[in-house]
């Protein structure tokens, strides 16, 4: 079985090489545009980067498929702690009695000598304060001319 999977290896990376020495490998292509490297113009150097990202082509693919499985695991399994924290948060509000489990409480912190709570002091309602008497400026010259002219003769 090993031997099997080392042939494929092999097969894709000598296919990949071949791609190189035609200046026809996208994939090799996207490896440059990761990196910010140019492809090089020497076909022994193309071709030997080809075979390699070929040949470790089965290697890539399975490490991604299970970086995506990981990541949709970790997405599912956040969701479920959100929908169960949520659920949580909606019993201890909507469901759950406040004042039953508050009164004992309340009893026990008068029994260790805690004051209760003061009472809340009602806010203060004050007048708001008049707004200020505007000052009209006075007319200049060219408005008063306006003014006392009719509007049908301006």
């Amino acid at each position: 079985m090993f031997l099997l999977k080392l042939i494929g290896m092999i097969f894709l990376g000598i296919l990949s090489g071949i791609l190189s020495y035609y200046n026809k490998n996208y994939y090799v292509r996207v490896f440059n545009d990761i990196m910010g490297t140019d492809e090089n113009e020497k076909p022994e150097i193309r071709v030997g980067r080809g075979f390699l990202y070929g040949f470790f082509f089965p290697v890539y693919f399975v490490l991604l498929v299970i970086g995506l499985i990981a990541l949709v695991a970790f997405l599912i399994t956040a969701g479920i702690i959100a929908a169960v924290i949520f659920v949580l948060v909606w019993i201890t509000e909507k469901i759950l009695p406040h004042e039953f489990f508050g009164k004992p409480l309340m009893d026990l912190f008068l029994k260790f000598g805690l004051k209760p709570p003061a009472p809340p002091i009602p806010p203060v309602m004050t007048q708001p304060a008049a707004a200020p008497p505007t000052i009209q400026a006075p007319p200049t010259s060219a408005e008063e001319g306006t003014r006392d002219k009719p509007e049908s003769q301006a």
